[in-house]
């Protein structure tokens, strides 16, 4: 490590965070991310010059082993100024410790680290997956596990292979927040499991129509009147609005869900036909996107944004997606009658838009960037293999809301 450790503040393209700093992979945190960004160049500049004066006199410190340094790093943060040496080493040998610790113990930690860095929807996920993890092995202590004894867990638990990679890795990095060397998971049989992704499901451009209608004419509905409404009728009003913003922005955009729960209606820009994703509102922050606006997305969204600037599309649900999850199942009720019968898919809108868009448009290089995927692979495993018809692509580009008539031709999507 240089003598002189110096972290320089860079101007970031986005509207209200203008500065970011990069912190070095030498000197973050366990889950710290590897860029913090600030609104002013004085808070940045601020952060910098704090993250560099609790690492100075660490010249020696890269001839030590990188778990070393990292838990001295974590230590160095944790203290407040003025910290010894022998602080630091009380520290790290705290952190040895853990290694004969209960392993509920160890992911309490684990999670109290995590909710500092990660969202609302993230931190649920950890939670859950060590909740079944815990009712299996409490009262264990984190060093007493065998690679053979989580490969037998991991493959009686009824869940996906996708799913029982994503448990893995989890538990992987508990072991390793807990100093257990070598770690068990390490050749697990899921480590090294290719998993072979199925055709993906989709919906119907039939149902696709009832599930929008439907929401439409809630939404219609329920319009309260403007000076007796109460505040619940306005709350209902303004869920069954989100509901048919968020329908429209997953079926005509391949948008996800709590993606499109963040998106703000400044970044719908229906004259120049184009929503962009920026990197705060996308999944794990990665990057910026723009997604081109075909016909039949502008013909819903226009009556549903007028009137809602500077406020996020789908503000009636205040970013929560659980609320998001219970007003789509009140959708599903109304739609289902003797006749009709549609279920949620996973994804499915998702999925259904990239399927239809690639039968339809044929146009890979744009569909790989709108989804914000960083290479082709995905997309030519998964959705190249979607069972759709020319026509059913056809139709679903011309799913408009009702009672708008629109002329048989191609849409100018391409």
């Amino acid at each position: 490590m240089p003598k002189t450790f110096k972290m320089t503040p860079r101007p970031y393209a986005h509207p209200e965070l203008k500065w970011r700093v990069r912190i070095p992979k030498f000197f973050r945190l366990p889950d710290e991310k590897e860029q913090k960004y600030f609104k002013s160049k004085e808070e940045a500049l601020a952060f910098a010059r704090r993250k560099e004066s609790e690492f100075t006199g660490l010249e020696s410190a890269p001839e030590l082993p990188a778990k070393v340094r990292r838990v001295v790093a974590e230590g160095l943060a944790a203290l407040p100024t003025g910290h010894t040496l022998e602080m630091v080493f009380a520290h790290y040998m705290q952190s040895i410790m853990k290694s004969g610790e209960a392993v509920e113990k160890v992911c309490a930690d684990l999670l109290a680290v995590r909710k500092k860095s990660c969202g609302k929807d993230t931190w649920d996920n950890y939670n859950q997956q060590l909740t079944v993890f815990l009712k299996s092995f409490k009262g264990r202590q984190i060093n007493s596990f065998t690679t053979a004894e989580l490969d037998v867990w991991l493959s009686n638990l009824n869940i996906s292979n996708q799913t029982r990679k994503h448990y893995r890795t989890l538990l992987w990095g508990v072991f390793n927040f807990a100093g257990v060397n070598p770690n068990p998971l390490s050749n697990s049989t899921y480590g090294r499991m290719r998993i072979r992704r199925g055709v993906p499901k989709v919906y119907s451009p039939e149902q696709m129509t009832l599930m929008l209608n439907q929401s439409w004419q809630q939404w219609r509905e329920t319009a309260p009147a403007k000076d007796t409404a109460s505040k619940s009728q306005q709350t209902e009003h303004q869920r069954w609005h989100a509901l048919t913003v968020g329908l429209a922005l997953g079926a005509f955009a391949h948008i996800r869900p709590f993606e499109a729960l963040r998106i703000k209606t400044r970044y719908v820009d229906l004259k120049g036909m184009e929503i962009r994703v920026t990197e705060m509102d996308a999944k794990n922050k990665s990057g910026m996107r723009s997604i081109r606006i075909s016909d039949n997305l502008k013909a819903w969204l226009k009556p549903l944004l007028k009137g809602h600037a500077d406020e996020r599309a789908m503000e009636g649900f205040q970013e929560d997606y659980d609320i998001f999850q219970k007003h789509k199942d009140r959708l599903l009720r109304l739609v289902n009658t003797e006749r009709n019968e549609v279920r949620w898919i996973f994804d499915g809108l998702r999925h259904s838009s990239c399927s239809y868009f690639l039968k339809h448009f044929n146009d890979r290089g744009r569909l790989i960037e709108e989804m914000g995927h960083r290479d082709g692979k995905m997309m030519v495993e998964h959705y190249r293999n979607a069972m759709v018809s020319a026509k059913d692509a056809a139709a679903w580009w011309r799913i408009f809301p009702p009672k708008i008539n629109i002329p048989l031709k191609k849409s100018k999507r391409q």
